[in-house]
């Protein structure tokens, strides 16, 4: 997740990260996350499932029309299972990560090749990883580890040791609802428990037997937040037939009861907690809705590669739309002037090179024009007046109004549904009649139609549902 516009929060497995633009938090499979719901705070969440690379065409098959053939050994590539979850992004690496982060979006949007997808999801996570160690203003994991320390965390051992822990943490992750013994993992390793404790210390600062208890009160927490499983049932699945022996286990590690925890947890969400982020599995029927949502995990190692992009705003207009409109709204009371993609970022306050991957599809469209050199920069192609809400809506974003990825007219249903198209279609016309009957010189002058601003004046229009 990259925010983009505004300041909050966001919590990742119950530590609460700040964010404002430049802002980079990401999740991993089977963590819980939770968007703080702050008004105004917009971000593109990315995700996507590693996995092998699918078969692709080959062009020098006899056939003519190319054979599908195995493509390289090589998965659609993931950022470490312990690395850093946030970090504030600034300077130049906060432009190179925006600029790659727009352009994988616009190209998503427009469906571009999947192998072109994956190079340039692989760039930019080649990138996120090459960044390095930062101490940011974060969360601490309650181990004392901070969560931007590399993979390795602040305590560096040998290469040996280190290949230990990796291995004992791969370990652990399969088993620790299996056995807490820090004997069982020493065993499957082949080496004492002294040099898996040695291994564990240079790695996390942690002895192997806290990492494992660690690991066990980490998805005690998840199950408690994140569904309404009975806590007796948590406690079974987690290696504790008897629900008084887990009742103990949590108490001496969290400082309290299961049932408080829960009651916490799911207390401090409310009603308005939001929805989950793209990417989180659908609530179970175990799953309560309490806000919180699991980061899925693949099914198998051979899912195939998937990437979507969205922007997590308050209404449907997408990051890009209010960019898009913003920027023109400046151009606007500069035509026919030229004016930087610099200078309208710093006026309306967004990301340059966010911007500027938005006045590509502006021109593209025939919105903006661009002139090169010293003295160049963006204009409108045409007077505002000429130039609707509507046209650059459609510019950035595609048609006005979709129905799982259909047209309101391509849809067809059946039954009692049979004249749900004729709504959808109904829906599309009244923003239609907002979005294209306004143009850039109306919304500068604020002289919008009088059927625009009767619509303002409704008692409950500013009132949110």
């Amino acid at each position: 997740m990259l925010v983009s516009k505004g300041h909050g929060t966001h919590e990742v497995d119950f530590e609460v990260y700040p964010c404002r633009p430049g802002t980079l938090v990401w999740a991993r499979p089977g963590q819980l996350v939770r968007p703080g719901g702050q008004p105004g705070l917009d971000a593109t969440l990315l995700c996507w499932t590693p996995g092998p690379w699918p078969a692709t065409p080959d062009p020098t098959s006899p056939d003519g029309a190319g054979s599908l053939v195995a493509a390289p050994a090589v998965a659609v590539p993931d950022l470490p299972q312990d690395g850093p979850t946030h970090r504030q992004l600034a300077g130049e690496d906060e432009d190179a990560v925006i600029n790659e982060v727009s352009q994988l979006v616009v190209d998503c949007e427009r469906e571009l090749s999947p192998e072109l997808l994956r190079q340039q999801l692989a760039t930019l996570l080649l990138r996120i990883r090459l960044l390095g160690p930062q101490p940011t203003e974060g969360a601490w994991h309650a181990d004392g580890a901070n969560p931007a320390d590399g993979p390795e965390g602040p305590w560096r051992g040998g290469e040996s040791e280190t290949e230990t822990y990796t291995r004992f943490r791969d370990d652990l992750e399969r088993g620790y609802a299996r056995t807490r013994r820090v004997e069982d993992y020493a065993d499957g390793l082949g080496c004492c428990v002294r040099t898996l404790t040695r291994a564990s210390l240079a790695a996390t600062g942690r002895s192997a037997k806290q990492v494992i208890d660690d690991r066990v009160t980490l998805e005690a927490k998840r199950l408690l937040a994140g569904t309404d499983l009975p806590v007796a049932e948590i406690g079974r699945r987690l290696g504790f037939p008897e629900p008084t022996n887990f009742g103990r286990f949590f108490q001496r590690e969290v400082g309290q009861s299961p049932g408080a925890f829960r009651a916490g947890a799911t207390a401090e969400a409310g009603p308005s907690a939001g929805p989950a982020s793209p990417g989180a599995e659908a609530a179970t029927d175990d799953e309560a809705a309490t806000g919180w949502a699991r980061v899925p995990t693949p099914r198998s190692p051979s899912t195939p590669f998937q990437a979507s992009c969205r922007h997590d705003g308050g209404v449907q207009i997408s990051a890009r739309g209010d960019y898009a409109v913003r920027a023109a709204l400046s151009l606007a009371t500069a035509y026919p002037s030229l004016m930087s993609a610099q200078t309208i970022a710093s006026e309306q306050d967004m990301p340059r090179k966010f911007l500027e991957a938005v006045l590509a599809d502006l021109r593209r469209a025939g919105i903006v024009r661009a002139q090169r050199g010293a003295e160049g920069g963006y204009t409108l192609a045409h007077h505002p007046r000429d130039i609707t809400i509507g046209s650059i809506l459609r510019a950035v974003d595609g048609p006005l109004a979709g129905v799982r990825g259909l047209r309101p007219e391509e849809t067809k249903y059946v039954g009692a549904a049979e004249n749900l198209p004729r709504l959808w279609v109904a829906v599309r016309a009244a923003v239609r009649e907002v979005v294209d009957e306004v143009s850039l010189t109306d919304l500068v002058s604020g002289k919008m139609p009088a059927h625009v601003r009767k619509l303002t004046t409704h008692p409950d229009a500013w009132e949110p549902r």
